[in-house]
């Protein structure tokens, strides 16, 4: 499991067909800084942790820019 914080920002438009839709979204990701923490819900036995302590998950980078295409049935 991998984790970032970052904030989404963009832009979208769509157009209605009768009871279809579709859009298209550009958006931008921002990485905040930070680390995202997690914490274990149970106890093991073979490993030295135990339920409620808390470990950093690791990061990976968003990818600064994407696109998003899709469809939507309009009821």
């Amino acid at each position: 499991m991998m984790a970032s914080m970052y904030w989404d920002f963009g832009a979208g438009l769509g157009v209605n067909l009768g009871p279809v839709g579709v859009f298209a979204k550009a958006m931008f990701n921002s990485q905040l800084e930070g680390v995202v923490k997690g914490t274990r819900d149970n106890n093991d036995p073979y490993y030295t942790y135990y339920a409620g302590d808390e470990y950093d998950i690791p990061a990976f980078d968003p990818m600064p820019f994407k696109w998003i295409f899709g469809a939507k049935l309009i009821l």
